[in-house]
């Protein structure tokens, strides 16, 4: 193998790749969704879900997967509107607008688990977990579909007791979104002109902190970033996306989108914005880097597809945005998933060849750079040598047109390990990579001795004497030494040595019988190299006691298709030998010539005794033997052979010919009957007329109930005769009249 393959062969197991980025997931959708109307959406990417309520017109949360493939639907949730995760994600909390209720379900059974009753005629429609209070905003005139206006309750999420409510706020269509420690953002949804607000939830009923007027016209949604500090609002106008910091509810950007703002999203980590619009000649979603001005993605579902009010969920890493879409009717809705672009990560590996040398020695070292499966030539990059956490620039290597690169170094004259780097600064479409690996200098060279004792020839009890040297006055104490054993071929681990302070160490062994080989080996150091060393020795294997295998059948003769059951005992002497397989074969039978064939194997009893049966024994005359192959503690035996006689059976087959009557008396109807077989139906019916040749007039399978009919013209005398054949268990039967 030349240096370079042998350096791409081991890149993967000796160099680490270092990537600054990850690559992006492709867009996929639309997906159909099982709802005839949407209100809201939320991720749950711990357990692979995605959940959607109805609103009002709904009684079921449906669950997906992340992809959008239906997983089930949780129902009797009357008008189930708003949805929440807990900060802890064990629970999502959905507001039922239809059934004056909170309620909260399992995120891993997918169960609700407690239910919040609020008064009657309270119509909750939007929900947000703030600490150990689940606040929510309600109105029946909005959320209910009729009924007064309402405004923000607060439920304690423990104990589901109702605190106070607030309605010097949002009233008409209340929307949340949880802001920081205690506080909770609202809006008033499908008002002109929208209002802001910040309330503390953590007292007895929601108080009003900050307000802001007029931010926008037909507010539809509001996202919070992951602390609360800042929070986006989506209003119909104007047409862009603005930002508000919690402090005084102060402008804090802007993100610009288009007509008809209505939905957007944080990702988990804050690093992602979503942002979407119901525009019919306009871009759908804009994906934005926190704080930034230039989307990271622009996305247009086309014609005939609208974007859904709050419509929009971001993953943890911002790595990917589901979307909830629909037509103008908010019909025929779907689930679109979209990635955020990312920069393509190329793949570098770096390895050494030799990867461990002796001071001053020369080392190879070289790998591969390629993205996305091809490579990349050309490209010159940096590399590094740190020993001893001084670390120094070294040429820098360019790669050849196949991605593959290759330098050479020569190691210290100290001992110690040598830490290589190279570095790819990464281009327009590509992120930066780097990779290292580590090339050990040893100190010495380890000499490793044994030598093993038995107190007689061919005894099974050995001693192994192990001494390890280094050169140089380095201490060989404390080294861990391992120990295997082999024989014919197999090895097994014996239990490790540590030596002394002088580099000594000893071990025992009861050996098996043959030749024993002993290795002991000591690992690699950074400063010293691996050692091996063996010996071997031989070992008599005792004589095992005899043993006296005994055999009888349950029957001598028998039909075939009737099992046969073989039993016996395994004897040593007058004792039994227990648990030792033991295995029955038969030989002879029409089927098997003389040939034997193992029937089955059992373990013997406490008493010695096996049994084993032969379930479908061929026809003929069958013999049967038991084997005890023997072991290290008794020695083989096989039993006589007994006989079977195993006797096919015989068929049922009668025949009947009956002559017409008047005009048809010409017509001879010749039924052959055939009892139960095995596996042949086939029966054949022939003539023999008065002075005439035998012609068959059918042969073929019988029907259901093991009738076969022939029709034959006749004027004389004829004989009519059905055979069968026979098969595997029933003799041939034959059958005849004459009419």
């Amino acid at each position: 193998m030349s240096l370079s393959a042998r350096l791409l062969s081991v890149a993967v197991v000796t160099g680490s790749v270092l990537p600054l980025a990850g690559p992006a997931a492709a867009d996929s959708g639309p997906t159909s969704l099982p709802m005839a109307s949407f209100a809201r959406i939320v991720a749950d990417e711990a357990h692979g879900h995605l959940f959607l309520s109805p609103g009002r017109t709904g009684s079921a949360v449906t669950v997906t997967d992340l992809s959008g493939s239906p997983v089930t639907t949780i129902g009797s949730l009357p008008g189930a509107t708003g949805l929440a995760l807990s900060a802890d994600g064990t629970s999502l909390w959905v507001a039922e607008a239809k059934g004056d209720a909170l309620a909260r379900i399992d995120t891993t059974t997918l169960q609700v688990v407690q239910t919040v009753t609020l008064p009657a005629g309270t119509c909750p429609g939007d929900v947000a977990v703030v600490g150990s209070r689940v606040v929510y905003g309600y109105s029946c005139n909005t959320y209910g579909g009729s009924g007064s206006y309402g405004g923000l309750g607060i439920a304690d999420a423990a104990t589901g007791a109702l605190l106070g409510t607030a309605t010097n706020g949002p009233f008409y269509r209340p929307v949340l979104a949880a802001g920081p420690a205690g506080q909770v953002f609202a809006g008033d949804a499908g008002l002109s002109p929208s209002d802001l607000y910040l309330y503390d939830v953590t007292g007895s009923a929601p108080v009003l902190v900050a307000e802001r007027a007029s931010i926008g016209s037909n507010l539809q949604d509001l996202a919070a970033s992951p602390d609360g500090g800042l929070v986006v609002t989506a209003c119909g106008s104007p047409y862009e996306h603005d930002v508000y910091s919690a402090d005084k509810l102060a402008s804090a950007g802007v993100y610009a989108s288009g007509t008809y703002p209505n939905a957007v999203a944080w990702s988990g980590d804050g690093s992602v914005v979503a942002v979407g619009t119901d525009s019919a000649y306009d871009a759908d979603v804009r994906l934005y880097a926190a704080g930034g001005s230039t989307p990271l993605r622009t996305v247009d579902f086309g014609s005939g597809q609208y974007l859904q009010d709050r419509g929009l969920a971001v993953s943890a890493d911002g790595a990917r945005t589901w979307a909830v879409t629909g037509d103008v009717y908010g019909g025929s809705l779907a689930l679109r998933e979209i990635s955020r672009t990312v920069p393509a990560t190329p793949s570098l590996t770096l390895a050494a060849d030799p990867p461990a040398a002796y001071p001053g020695s020369g080392t190879t070292l070289g790998g591969r750079l390629t993205s996305d499966g091809s490579p990349l030539g050309g490209v010159t990059m940096k590399v590094t040598r740190t020993v001893s956490a001084t670390s120094e620039a070294l040429p820098p290597v360019t790669t050849a047109a196949d991605g593959t690169y290759h330098f050479g170094d020569t190691l210290p004259a100290t001992a110690g390990k040598v830490t290589y780097r190279v570095d790819f600064a990464g281009d327009a479409v590509r992120a930066p990579a780097s990779a290292t690996t580590d090339v050990t200098v040893w100190s010495t060279v380890p000499t490793l001795t044994l030598r093993l004792r038995q107190p007689s020839t061919g005894s099974p009890s050995v001693t192994g004497d192990v001494t390890l040297a280094y050169a140089g006055g380095d201490s060989a104490g404390g080294v861990i030494v391992h120990v295997r054993r082999t024989v014919s071929g197999v090895g097994v681990d014996l239990p490790d040595v540590v030596t002394s302070p002088t580099g000594t160490a000893s071990f025992t062994d009861t050996a098996p019988s043959g030749t024993v080989t002993y290795t002991v080996s000591v690992d690699a150091t950074p400063l010293h190299e691996a050692a091996t060393a063996s010996a071997s020795v031989s070992v008599s294997a005792p004589r095992p006691p005899a043993t006296t295998l005994w055999v009888k059948v349950s029957a001598t003769d028998v039909l075939v298709g009737t099992p046969v059951t073989v039993t016996g005992t395994l004897m040593s002497s007058t004792s039994a030998v227990a648990g030792r397989e033991v295995t029955v074969f038969r030989t002879g039978c029409s089927s098997t010539g003389s040939s034997s064939t193992a029937v089955g194997s059992a373990v013997t009893g406490a008493d010695g005794a096996y049994s084993v049966t032969d379930n479908y024994p061929p026809a003929g005359t069958c013999g049967y033997y038991a084997r005890f192959a023997g072991d290290t503690s008794y020695a083989g035996s096989t039993s006589a052979t007994v006989t079977v006689n195993v006797a096919k059976r015989t068929a049922s087959l009668s025949l009947s010919a009956v002559r017409g009557s008047g005009k048809d008396k010409k017509s001879v109807v010749v039924t052959a009957h055939l009892g139960p077989t095995h596996v042949n139906r086939v029966v054949t019916i022939s003539v023999t007329p008065s002075g005439g040749s035998e012609t068959v007039l059918v042969s073929g399978t019988v029907d259901a109930n093991g009738d076969l009919t022939a029709t034959y013209q006749s004027r004389t005398t004829a004989t009519y005769t059905a055979t069968f054949d026979g098969d595997d268990w029933y003799l041939p039967a034959k059958a005849s009249t004459t009419l």
